[in-house]
């Protein structure tokens, strides 16, 4: 039988998977398989990504992926412009805030103001709390003169 081990690395997590393949992506491939956490956590292996979404169009598929495929996971980023509508579509959805994984990230031009960055992505999304919260490249862009930007 084959059998593959599977590396999934995440943050000070590592997830091991030996199974025979076929049964590996039976059980993974689902909108509702979740990994457990170090920190006993559980997280969707499968997510909606919102990145290159067309504006007027994500709130919709953000609400038709939670409320009628049944994914859990939504990722999005300050980057992708598309904050605000993904958190029209959680609340639309009408799935509860707390059965959803939902994750963003600080852009890059954020890095000087942290703090205000996680509260503008927790106002836009419309949301109480960030699962998970990315930096979504580890590096600054700079201004001229090694500023960074504001």
């Amino acid at each position: 039988m084959l059998t593959r081990c599977l590396l999934r690395r995440f943050t000070n997590l590592r997830v091991y998977y030996t199974k025979p393949l076929q049964t590996f992506l039976a059980s993974t491939m689902s909108t509702t398989a979740t990994v457990q956490l170090n920190t006993g956590a559980s997280m969707p292996v499968l997510f909606l990504g919102t990145w290159k979404s067309q504006p007027g169009k994500v709130e919709y598929a953000v609400e038709y992926a939670l409320k009628t495929a049944g994914y859990r996971g939504i990722d999005t980023a300050t980057d992708y412009e598309n904050e605000k509508e993904v958190g029209q579509g959680l609340a639309a959805s009408g799935v509860p805030r707390e059965d959803i994984f939902l994750t963003t990230k600080l852009d890059n031009r954020d890095h000087g103001r942290i703090e205000q960055a996680l509260r503008d992505s927790l106002s836009s999304l419309n949301t109480p709390y960030i699962d998970l919260w990315l930096m979504h490249w580890p590096a600054p862009m700079l201004k001229e003169g090694g500023k960074l930007t504001n």
